[in-house]
């Protein structure tokens, strides 16, 4: 006797977000209709991306500070090899910077700093200026506390910083730039020269795209893409001179152990000349133009946004034009729009429980989404806390009370 189960859809725990729903829900089936185990993909979506920056994040959190340091020392070290590669190569051709400064720009950003990152990225260690990221949007989705983020942050760029030292140690006593060291001391003098403001905005644009380059690594899913993806931002960042303070942190001192002209550039120069505005500068960017963008567009600030903007306009404007601003993707009757779930839900989501879930409540109650939370509920007139969606891994089975289990893709 055969039968036909009818799967029924799944209550959707991404918020509404229908082109993230499509391109995931069309591999899921693409997988179940092959009966493959699991279905390989050369990269996956921003929704993604934006879990696992969140899990990451969640993860380092939890780190002792034994190990932080050691893993952003290697990072230090790893970043050093790259910078030290550009110097070498791309810094010794004198000619080419005059005749062709377009093409010198282009080999010094080609080689070297995209390898030292690719180098950091695959073999694990902790590099500052991509821990903003991490820590910041476990921070946002409420999954961390901010004293953990600060921490975090601080062994990060120390550790980092002690891993460079290191290198300009080693790279004096195996004379490596004996002979080449012309460059190097110009670096150092060129990168305490500017205002404080110029290394700043010149951080910003620098970890705007080093995070871009992070963002494209999680993205890719095999080796080659995540060098590609990390290639072209950094190459882009070195050859238009933008600052990376953990690179400087090699850059710098190498050039003032060399002596030359960067002799006369002392320690408390490089640290307020560069090592702060940079440092500054490579951090606002990471918190606005990734976290803060992803945040409000696909993580849980967009449907506390959305809920509020909803909520005030049906508040304080007539029916119809309140309808016409309204914004959001899931339509109600007459009641206009429902308000989004407004909860993170990824590798480390909360799981409600109660009646439906359950298990015992854990909601959120730090971060970002917890004021924009308690925002919503002002604004309603109540300080309740929204109902949280829950995740279910057994989607509901429609049929001839044959039961089947199917595990949903988030």
């Amino acid at each position: 006797m055969s039968t036909s189960i009818a799967m029924s859809p799944v209550a959707d725990p991404a918020r509404g977000h229908a082109e993230e729903r499509a391109q995931i829900g069309g591999l899921t089936a693409a997988t179940a209709s092959k009966g493959d185990a699991a279905l390989f993909r050369l990269f996956i979506t921003p929704l993604e991306v934006w879990n696992k920056v969140v899990a990451t994040g969640v993860a380092k959190a939890k780190y002792s500070w034994p190990k932080k340091i050691l893993l952003s020392f290697l990072a230090g070290a790893y970043l050093s090899f790259g910078m030290a590669f550009a110097f070498l190569v791309g810094g010794q051709l004198k000619n080419t910077k005059v005749d062709d400064p377009g093409m010198y720009n282009l080999i010094l950003g080609f080689f070297g700093l995209p390898f030292g990152l690719t180098m950091v990225i695959l073999m694990g260690s902790d590099l500052y200026t991509s821990d903003v990221t991490f820590m910041c949007a476990a921070w946002c989705e409420g999954k961390t506390k901010l004293t953990a983020v600060v921490w975090n942050l601080v062994y990060c760029w120390f550790g980092n910083l002690c891993g460079s030292l290191f290198m300009v140690q080693m790279y004096l006593w195996g004379d490596v730039f004996t002979g080449r060291e012309a460059f190097e001391e110009g670096v150092a003098v060129k990168k305490t020269s500017p205002d404080f403001g110029v290394n700043f905005v010149r951080g910003m644009l620098c970890n705007w795209l080093v995070n871009i380059a992070t963002w494209q690594a999680m993205t890719a899913q095999d080796v080659t893409g995540k060098f590609v993806g990390v290639f072209i931002p950094v190459t882009i960042f070195v050859a238009s001179g933008f600052e990376h303070c953990i690179a400087n942190q090699f850059g710098i001192p190498m050039g003032m152990r060399l002596g030359g002209p960067a002799h006369y550039v002392s320690t408390s120069e490089a640290i307020v000349k560069n090592y702060i505005p940079v440092t500054l500068g490579n951090s606002v960017a990471a918190i606005i133009f990734i976290v803060g963008f992803y945040f409000f567009s696909i993580g849980t600030g967009h449907d506390m946004v959305v809920n509020s903007w909803n909520s005030a306009v049906a508040r304080f404007l007539p029916p119809m034009l309140a309808g016409w601003l309204q914004t959001g993707d899931v339509v109600a009757g007459e009641g206009g729009l429902h308000p989004l779930p407004g909860k993170f839900i990824g590798d480390i989501s909360v799981h409600y429980g109660g009646a439906a879930g359950g298990g015992a409540s854990t909601p959120s109650h730090r971060g970002i989404s917890a004021a924009l939370r308690a925002l919503t509920s002002s604004m309603r007139g109540t300080h309740a806390t929204p109902p949280a969606a829950v995740v279910s891994t057994q989607p509901q089975l429609q049929g001839t009370g044959e039961s089947a289990h199917a595990k949903s893709m988030v």
